[in-house]
């Protein structure tokens, strides 16, 4: 109540006013400085992004400018649709080699291009690798999928080049090829038809002159049979490698009764009287499918390479085995082993033993293993060679058993000849 006490208040407010009042001014002014250091930072740091951001886009825009410059560049084309089937893009390569210009989008969807991409859409077509013609341009085309990242669905991607003059240089290479080897056909056909003519005119004359003994006679007619036989075998050989395999009639055969037959005849066009022969087969036949004289060829082919084989031999054996060997009956196959005791074959004439034209022997024509090969393989099957010199031969011959017949299992062993 005093004026001395009502003083001393109003002085104390005054003084807490101005300190208040001054931590405040300090407080802000803190907080000012802080939010400046702070937006600076901020700042600063938006300004480094920025750069950086836009060196990124620079850096795209450099890269699809450069892969647009290499598909524009391509000399193969390349065309693209979406999962939808529309268009993305044809560089200018596509553009060429399908002849189509500006709309582009609308042209090419008139191609049978497009409509082989949209057919692999829809899993109408295989895709893969083919040939498309476009006017007078041959085109090697590859068709795939492709993930664009854009959907869940993949889109298609057709790229193609022209192979037009590779396609006419390979066509003028396999017409020369094709002429190489008729004129060595010409020229192996004209020499072993040749010299067996020689003979047999040489032999006619001699029988025409009337002058020899009936003994010397007989000798000349049976060289002019065995020559005219040989001209005979060689000219069905040549014609054996024209022969198209669909144009024989197949049939279930006896195989066994098959080699048994083949042995025959191939004993009886040679002098094989002295050569033991044996087949070893199962207790029940055993039939394969195809043209009894095509088969008959082969192994008639094999055999007498086998006779040849052992000419010099002092105790001549030829064993044949029959073996069917396991597994599903679709793919079932038996296997018939041919060995010999004779002289063997070098491993260089092993290996290219069933090519044409290779050949151990002076008259011989070098198609017999070819043709004996190209049988097996028309029957679906194979032939194999194993050989030391002088220790024989062994050849393995696979074919499919007819799944009509009855198959066994089985060894035996039989001797047919001595």
């Amino acid at each position: 109540g005093s004026p001395l006490i009502a003083s001393l208040r109003t002085k104390g407010e005054v003084i807490l006013s101005i300190r208040f009042v001054a931590l405040r001014t300090f407080v802000l002014a803190c907080l000012m400085l802080a939010a400046g250091v702070v937006s600076g930072y901020l700042s600063e740091t938006m300004e480094k992004q920025s750069g950086r951001l836009r060196q990124v886009l620079a850096a795209l825009r450099e890269t699809r400018a450069g892969a647009e410059e290499i598909l524009n560049s391509m000399t193969d084309g390349l065309v693209v649709l979406d999962s939808s089937g529309i268009p993305l893009r044809a560089n200018g390569a596509a553009r060429t080699l399908l002849g189509i210009d500006e709309p582009w989008r609308e042209r090419i969807m008139e191609t049978r291009l497009y409509r082989m991409m949209v057919g692999f859409l829809d899993g109408r077509e295989p895709g893969g690798s083919m040939d498309l013609e476009v006017g007078d341009r041959l085109l090697e085309c590859r068709i795939s999928s492709y993930e664009s990242g854009r959907s869940d669905d993949p889109g298609v991607m057709a790229t193609f080049s022209d192979v037009t003059e590779i396609s006419r240089l390979r066509a003028h290479l396999r017409e020369r090829e094709k002429m190489a080897v008729l004129g060595r056909l010409s020229a192996t056909m004209a020499h072993e038809i040749r010299n067996p003519l020689a003979s047999i005119s040489g032999s006619v004359q001699m029988l025409h002159s009337r002058t020899l003994p009936p003994e010397g006679e007989e000798r000349l007619m049976s060289l002019v049979v065995r020559e005219s036989s040989r001209i005979s075998d060689v000219l069905e050989s040549y014609l054996e490698l024209a022969r198209p395999a669909e144009a024989a009639t197949m049939e279930p055969i006896d195989l066994r009764e098959l080699l048994e037959e083949a042995m025959e005849l191939s004993r009886r066009s040679s002098d094989g009287s002295g050569i033991r022969f044996s087949i070893a087969s199962g207790a029940e036949p055993v039939s394969v499918r195809g043209s009894r004289g095509r088969l008959m060829q082969l192994f008639g082919n094999v055999i007498r390479n086998a006779l040849q084989a052992t000419a010099e031999v002092a105790e001549p054996v030829i064993e044949i085995a029959i073996a069917t060997e396991s597994g599903a009956m679709e793919t079932r196959m038996v296997s018939v082993t041919i060995h010999d005791n004779g002289c063997g074959i070098d491993p260089e004439t092993l290996e290219r033993a069933t090519d044409p034209f290779v050949t151990t022997r002076e008259t011989g024509t070098g198609l017999g293993l070819y043709v004996a090969r190209k049988v097996a393989e028309d029957h679906g099957g194979s032939i194999g060679f194993s050989s030391r010199s002088g220790e024989g031969t062994s050849v393995l011959v696979r074919l499919p058993v007819d799944r009509e017949a009855p198959l066994a299992d089985g060894d035996g062993a039989e001797d047919t000849g001595a």
